[in-house]
C-alpha cells in the first residue's frame, strides 16, 4: 500500500479521501458534513445537487401529477 499525500499540504499523510472528487484531504483540510468527509464546500454543494437531481429523476411522475392537481384546484377555485 502506497503512503497517501494531502493535495493541499504535500507533507502531511492521509489517509481520507473526498467524498465527491476523490483527492487526498488531511485533517486541517476536510470538512465533515452529510456524513461524508469533503475537500471543500464546492465539492460539497456539487454532491448536494447530484443528490437533489437524483431525487427529481426518482420522484418525477409524483412530482407531475401532484403539480397537476394543484394546478387543477386553482383553476378550479377561480372559476
Amino acid at each position: 500500500m502506497s503512503i497517501k499525500y494531502c493535495h493541499k499540504h504535500p507533507g502531511v499523510i492521509t489517509r481520507i479521501r473526498c467524498f465527491h472528487c476523490k483527492k487526498n484531504i488531511c485533517s486541517r483540510c476536510r470538512l465533515h458534513l452529510d456524513h461524508h468527509f469533503f475537500c471543500s464546500r464546492k465539492c460539497y454543494q456539487i454532491y448536494r445537487l447530484g443528490k437533489f437531481g437524483a431525487f427529481l429523476r426518482r420522484h418525477q411522475l409524483t412530482l407531475i401529477v401532484c403539480w397537476n392537481v394543484l394546478l387543477s384546484l386553482l383553476l378550479l377555485m377561480h372559476w
